[in-house]
């Protein structure tokens, strides 16, 4: 799973093998002001993002919970760029806890 994430605006998109989709307003479930926030990234998963003061790295988190209840954890701390506006990140298997 891509991610595109753009703290300014605080506008989160999926990015696919061949095309990329914004996560629309509506599925923008939190966001604390210097502390984070909280996207629905689809049925049953959730993307968090904690911030570091001065934004410095992200603490993310991708959590999918399965109808048995099951769920499906990723974390991944991520370095910014001190110039740049967005980061784009991955989560892969080596992520999952």
């Amino acid at each position: 799973m891509k991610f595109k994430y753009n703290f300014l605006e605080n506008k989160l998109c999926r990015i696919e093998e061949n095309y990329s989709y914004e996560i629309s307003e509506e599925n923008r479930k939190f966001h604390f002001t210097d502390l984070g926030c909280v996207f629905k990234t689809g049925e049953s998963q959730w993307l968090i993002l904690s911030f570091d003061k001065p934004l410095t790295k992200i603490d993310a988190r991708y959590i999918k919970t399965s109808r048995s209840g099951e769920s499906i954890r990723h974390e991944k701390k991520i370095i910014l760029d001190q110039f740049s506006v967005e980061t784009i990140f991955e989560f892969t298997e080596a992520d999952r806890k």
